[in-house]
């Protein structure tokens, strides 16, 4: 089995309730539904098997769509602490070779360590040029 199919993609049961005033409830349905269009997106941008996706979001509903859209897409799902320093966000875009870091929305106004470690990488003529893109509904 794989983890596109671990759960019930057609299920109006609750498979995420993040919490909040009022708390997020999200169905197997709307989950799944919400997977495959990011995971159409993560395509588009050229993520394929083993790309690594350096995902910059807190934990949240965007978290765990984008988590597992970059896993059914086949790539390397790779969460990042939005609270790490520029050269901490710079060694694991480094290090995995990321092909696209997903930030913030908001991340690119405010110039957040995350974008700033990217448009390093992108300027470079690193081994890496990853693609970045703010975490949007």
């Amino acid at each position: 089995s794989t983890l596109i199919n671990s759960f019930p993609q057609q299920s109006s049961v609750t498979a995420v309730i993040v919490p909040g005033q009022p708390a997020l409830t999200v169905s197997f349905t709307q989950l799944s539904n919400d997977i495959r269009k990011c995971q159409r997106k993560l395509a588009a941008l050229g993520i394929t098997h083993e790309s690594a996706v350096s995902i910059v979001l807190l934990n949240s509903c965007k978290f765990i769509v984008s988590f597992l859209a970059a896993s059914w897409q086949r790539g390397i799902a790779a969460p990042l602490n939005p609270n790490y320093k520029q050269s901490e966000v710079e060694f694991y875009i480094d290090d995995l070779l990321s092909s696209l870091a997903l930030v913030p929305k908001g991340a690119f106004a405010a110039n957040a360590p995350s974008v700033r470690a990217t448009r390093k990488y992108r300027g470079s003529k690193s081994r890496t040029k990853p693609r970045m893109t703010e975490a949007r509904k």
